[in-house]
């Protein structure tokens, strides 16, 4: 192992700066000193990145290719070089530097932006490479000298149109090709000829094409001991994919060198054990996969995870609260201490087995001293014993606490030590270790506040271990049921006998408005009635928004979710009449009015086993073409019940996760596979095959996608049923296969959506209607998928209606918990990021918004690939209940209150405050407005209709309203 660390940005620094020099020297020491958690590595960026206040570079004079004007920046010599500098005094090991640019001067790129898609032009690969070593040379007049870089930071963004910060693009073999013949050479010939270098530093999907340069004929000069790694996208490729390239290169080393919280909600979540434990998880599981160290990004943001110019928020360790002159640290930064504390560079990974790990991710190592390092995860809501064995030693036993990490450590004097942090809220059994830990804290604090607020702490946690409580609030009429757990998270109980509802209809008052609101206090569609006042007046609004209908945009189609085979199972693991009202709950008038559903052609991860409705080798006529049982008891039965509950006009979707094996180059489900050219009308006709069986139940689909997510049918060892199309293969083939074949057949009027995957592809997608001119007959829209709408500006979707306006967009994929791979029981942080996402991009021409799984289990399955998720709605089958999750309430704020028909209107601002918003008109008249509130605190608001007068709203922190009138 070469160790753990975290980045100095200029983010970083200035909020260290910001503090008082006591509490400066209270934050280095925390991450650097024998004290702190020992972070051996820093990376330090090559000039500015997004989380500076602005974009630079160390030499902006236009072609100078002399690099006269080179010179550090004052944010490395004010915030990044002193507290670097600190770090080392404090540190008692060998601390590595690793560099990383974002992007090249604007003048030596094809674009002349910092950021957007751009590239280096080639007559500047010798300036740049010479620009490496001016920054090497600088930061080593400091006595600073760095152990690696990498040529760029995520060379894929800088593909991407509109990509919102410093970018700067490369393709694995021009990075191959520049490093062989510029950067390599070049700093050989330098005095930091010892500067390793890493290839990629980009996102683990991609490392297998990557890996790929070292096959190049020039790879014996590439001088590459290294690949980088970044976080972000790991729950989208199988982590033994970094095995894969380990066992072809075993010379080549492996190191994470980004990672980081709250890309997807663009925001800080103080004291989120759930960031600290995906942490954890993602730490263990690559680590068992041959990764030799782990960096994580921002060692220190603002409370709203910044300063970032480009306004792209993330989470951090700590939390500087300047005002206050304090900081905060959270449970990633114990979590990163678990290892990085223990796991020093030298240290060695070794074998740890088990038949069974009851869930308990796990890792091992022996460090340099020759000790045993043993680190335990359990994301388990309850308490599992263990039993650790060594041949050498014997066997000692450790209970975990639910949700808890453990550090245990084999000393040389036959000691166990065993160092434990958990999620406080959610803690129902504290192991015995801990408590004397926490008597231990007791025994040495200084005050007698403190003692005793700690003496109350472990009363509680005693007390708990006996006696564990469920909280259920009363409930009258159709509130909801409670049930909390911890840290404000809350869901909403239902069974058989009894469920919350929603309004059926809106009885809006004269002159007046309703509003419903949902909020993380707990409120869940709270009803307020109130009225216009005949002026326009908005006294002491903090924002006020102005409607004007005059400006229209897009159609909507409506909002859904998926009805997959795992849907259908937990619906059906449940009485009669629990079934109803799940039903009910989305589909029913008292509901929230879901009129789209999702359906898979066969099967997904979402369902048991991976099958196809034709697995009979070579069956070109489709002969055995058949739908499965999973159909016929757990979808079509639902879709139908859910048709019969609903008042409005239900549109079905269809799409394939894959082929059948027999049609596929890789003869598999999953993996790297692509259809075979001479199945081409077989695969077209299948897709006739499928809607005729459907239309025998009297079920018809109003739209389809060729393939769900096609990038995934180009990732080796892809976890789950995939099937690979390029943007111009499956336009080939949407253009003279499947839409001749469908404009054939008795489902012509089945509309043809492309892409179905993330909206970083969808400019690449869409230039396909401009080179493929026959295909624009058989398409009408563009599928899109949320799970990376963080790394791209939701302009790109304006951008690409104005290219197109006769091509609807439509969301048709979302879900919470791709990243942690669990279930997180009544987070409101998960619905916000919905509600967040679903304003973001109806602000920009989308029509729809349908979400993934309607009902998982609680452990975010069945998933035959163990790919677990969240869903809005969690089944107790062993307790015949189901939970509503804050995820269902906010769908609902946009399901119930935009129905297919409605129309996007402009609403205005001159300052909103931080308060996300929407407006629309629907098919009756109704003005429908829904603002969130992602702040911590209350924010008033005015709302203008010029038709209508004026009326004020309070909104609670941290909360969602759909206003009708």
């Amino acid at each position: 192992m070469f160790g753990f660390g975290g980045a100095m940005t200029d983010a970083s620094g200035i909020n260290i700066a910001s503090l008082s020099e006591s509490a400066q020297e209270n934050v280095l020491r925390s991450y650097f000193a024998p004290d702190g958690s020992e972070y051996n590595m820093i990376r330090v960026p090559i000039a500015g990145t997004d989380f500076s206040t602005h974009a630079y570079s160390y030499d902006d004079v236009e072609c100078d290719v002399e690099l006269n004007n080179f010179t550090l920046a004052e944010e490395d010599i004010k915030y990044k070089i002193p507290y670097i500098k600190r770090a080392m005094e404090l540190n008692s090991r060998d601390i590595l530097l690793l560099g990383a640019p974002w992007s090249a001067p604007r003048w030596m790129k094809t674009n002349n932006q910092f950021n957007g898609a751009g590239q280096l032009k080639e007559k500047y690969y010798q300036v740049w490479a010479t620009y490496f070593v001016r920054f090497f040379e600088a930061y080593a007049k400091e006595n600073l000298y760095f152990w690696a870089t990498s040529p760029q930071n995520e060379p894929n963004n800088g593909f991407m149109p509109n990509f919102i910060f410093n970018s700067m693009g490369w393709t694995n073999e021009g990075e191959a090709n520049w490093v062989a013949n510029y950067l390599g050479p070049t700093l050989e010939q330098s005095d930091y000829s010892n500067v390793n270098i890493i290839i990629m530093d980009d996102n683990r999907p991609y490392i297998t094409t990557w890996a790929e340069v070292f096959f190049l004929p020039q790879s014996e000069e590439l001088l590459l001991p290294s690949v980088a790694i970044h976080g972000y996208l790991d729950t989208s490729s199988d982590a033994s994919v970094l095995s894969t390239v380990h066992n072809n290169f075993p010379d080549v080393f492996l190191l994470y060198t980004e990672a980081c919280n709250g890309v997807q909600t663009n925001r800080v979540e103080l004291g989120s054990w759930e960031n600290g434990e995906a942490y954890a998880y993602d730490i263990i599981q690559v680590t068992n996969n041959w990764v030799t160290g782990w960096v994580d990004w921002n060692i220190a943001l603002d409370p709203q995870g910044g300063p970032n110019w480009a306004n792209n928020f993330v989470d951090a360790p700590i939390i500087v609260n300047a005002t206050a002159d304090e900081f905060y640290k959270q449970p990633m930064y114990y979590v990163l201490a678990h290892f990085s504390k223990f796991v020093p560079q030298g240290s060695q990974r070794i074998q740890l087995s088990t038949t069974d790990d009851k869930g308990i991710e796990n890792v091992a190592f022996v460090d340099p001293n020759g000790n045993t390092v043993v680190i335990f995860l359990n994301r388990n809501d309850g308490p599992v014993s263990l039993a650790v064995k060594d041949p050498n030693r014997g066997v000692f036993n450790l209970n975990m606490d639910p949700r808890s990490i453990a550090t245990s450590v084999f000393i040389s004097d036959d000691d166990t030590r065993i160092y434990c942090d958990y999620d406080l809220e959610d803690k129902l059994y504290l192991p015995v270790t801990c408590i004397n830990a926490l008597v231990h804290s007791i025994s040495r604090v200084q005050t007698p506040q403190t003692a005793m607020k700690l003496l109350v702490a472990l009363v509680l946690a005693l007390w708990m271990q006996v006696l564990p409580i469920l909280i259920f609030s009363s409930v009258r009429g159709d509130e909801c049921a409670a049930r909390e757990y911890g840290a404000g998270n809350m869901v909403c109980v239902c069974n058989a006998t009894y469920c919350d509802s929603l309004p059926s209809q809106f009885n809006v008052p004269d002159g007046g408005f309703l509003a419903y609101v949902s909020s993380k206090d707990g409120r869940r569609f709270y009803n307020i009635a109130g009225t216009f006042q005949n002026t326009f007046q908005d006294g002491d609004a903090e924002a006020v928004f102005t409607v004007n209908q005059e400006i229209t945009y897009q159609q909507m189609f409506g909002f859904g979710g998926a009805m997959t085979d795992a849907s259908g199972i937990n619906i059906a693991s449940l009485s009669e009449s629990a079934q109803e009202n799940v039903l009910r709950s989305y589909f029913a008038p008292d509901g929230s009015e879901y009129n789209m559903i999702r359906v898979p052609i066969a099967g997904t991860d979402f369902s048991i086993r991976a099958y196809s409705y034709d697995d009979v080798e070579g069956d070109a006529e489709l002969k055995n073409f058949a739908l499965a049982e999973e159909d016929i008891k757990y979808k079509i039965p639902y879709i139908k019940r859910a048709m019969e509950l609903n008042s409005r006009n239900m549109l079905l979707l269809g799409a394939p996760w894959s082929a059948p094996r027999w049609m596929k180059t890789n003869n598999q489900f999953n993996g790297a596979g692509q259809l075979k050219e001479k199945y081409y009308q077989v695969w077209a006709n299948y897709f006739v095959r499928f809607f005729e069986a459907y239309a025998k139940e009297n079920l018809h689909f109003w739209a389809t996608t060729p393939q769900n997510e096609p990038i995934d049918g180009f990732l080796p060892n892809f976890s789950f049923n995939a099937m690979g199309w390029t943007n111009v293969g499956e336009g080939n083939w949407v253009a003279n296969y499947l839409g001749p074949t469908l404009k054939k057949s008795p489902y012509s009027n089945v509309k043809i959506m492309m892409m179905d995957d993330q909206r970083p592809f969808i400019t690449t997608w869409a230039e396909v209607v401009i080179f493929l001119t026959t295909i624009i007959k058989y398409v009408s829209g563009i599928a899109i998928h949320w799970y990376l709408d963080t790394i791209s500006n939701p302009s790109v979707l304006s951008t690409v209606h104005d290219a197109f306006p006769d091509v609807f967009l439509l969301y048709t994929e979302a879900s919470n918990g791709a990243q942690t791979n669990r279930v997180e029981l009544g987070s409101w942080e998960n619905g916000e990021a919905y509600a967040y996402d679903i304003i973001q991009v109806t602000n920009n021409w989308v029509t729809g918004w349908v979400d993934w799984n309607i009902a998982l289990d609680e452990q975010g399955g069945p998933n035959w690939a163990n790919n677990f998720v969240d869903s809005p709605i969690i089944v107790n089958a062993t307790a015949d209940e189901f939970y509503k999750q804050p995820m269902y309430y906010a769908l609902a704020h946009f399901s119930k209150f935009v129905p297919q028909g409605s129309q996007r209107i402009q609403l205005y601002t001159t300052d909103n405050r931080g308060i996300e918003n929407v407006a629309f008109i629907d098919p009756n008249g109704n003005i429908v407005l829904i603002f969130l509130n992602r702040n911590d605190g209350p924010v008033s608001l005015a709302v203008k209709d010029p038709n209508r007068g004026v009326f004020n709203l309070n909104m609670d922190p941290r909360s969602i309203v759909s206003v009708i009138y």
